[in-house]
């Protein structure tokens, strides 16, 4: 799957939909969806409501935090590699679904990936 940086207008709208559909399935406030990306609220505002010209970090992001597709089926590439299920059913098992949880898991991740000498992925790279 190919994704453009410059969304065409369908694209935009789609995109729009999935991303508000996600947003009430997963019923966060944008507030909570900006505290889990990593973005300011602001920021996150503008993406829920399509103003924006390209898919940069802060878009990508939204849509990791929401589990949303920028194009195609809707569906992260993710989501169809096994492990990944695996790992990430894992991890809502252990989640309390707050923030505080959210951190400490990726605390606890983050140190597993300091004990194999995994390199650092920088937070705007993070969902």
């Amino acid at each position: 799957m190919q994704i453009r940086m410059t969304p065409t207008e369908s694209t935009l709208r789609d995109l729009i939909r999935r991303l508000a559909d996600a947003q009430r399935s997963a019923a966060l406030t944008q507030a909570e969806i900006a505290s889990r990306a990593r973005l300011d609220p602001s920021q996150v505002s503008k993406i829920m409501a399509g103003r924006f010209k390209r898919f940069g970090t802060g878009v990508v992001q939204v849509c990791k935090t929401l589990g949303v597709a920028l194009e195609g089926d809707g569906r992260l590439v993710d989501e169809a590699d096994p492990e990944w299920a695996r790992l990430e059913t894992s991890m809502r098992r252990a989640w309390d679904r707050t923030p505080e949880g959210a951190d400490r898991l990726a605390r606890i991740l983050d140190a597993v990936a300091d004990l194999r000498g995994a390199p650092d992925v920088p937070d705007a790279e993070r969902a």
